[in-house]
């Protein structure tokens, strides 16, 4: 578990100065967390107030980002999972067996998923 207090995680690239921008001017102290090494578009960004939240990376892909999350004024902790799903429903599969493995060893904690799944039904 990793926890990132930096702007952006070491080797991800940074989509430009637009997070810069926003941070300096909107979101002071705030750090943000993307997937575009799994994604050349960085579908998913997540963003959080270091002040308020400490955010451990449990993983990263191209259609999600899971994290654990405490809350630094009551140490309630909570884990999270952000989901983009491919439109492809096919792609889609990936998704659900990422969903599946991170779910071993979260029994215990309260788990929320989030997001666009891409998903109807008919």
């Amino acid at each position: 578990m990793t926890q990132f207090k930096s702007k952006t995680q070491p080797n991800q690239k940074k989509p430009s100065s637009l997070d810069g921008f926003v941070s300096q001017l909107l979101l002071h102290n705030w750090s943000f967390l993307y997937n575009y090494d799994f994604s050349c578009h960085g579908r998913i960004w997540v963003c959080w107030n270091a002040d308020v939240v400490k955010v451990d990376v449990q993983g990263v892909s191209d259609q999600a980002i899971h994290v654990s999350v405490m809350i630094l004024a009551t140490n309630i902790c909570f884990n999270a999972s952000i989901i983009y799903g491919d439109n492809n429903a096919s792609l889609r599969e990936a998704l659900w067996s990422d969903i599946v493995s991170h779910s071993d060893g979260w029994e215990s904690t309260p788990w929320i998923l989030m997001g666009n799944f891409n998903a109807i039904r008919n």
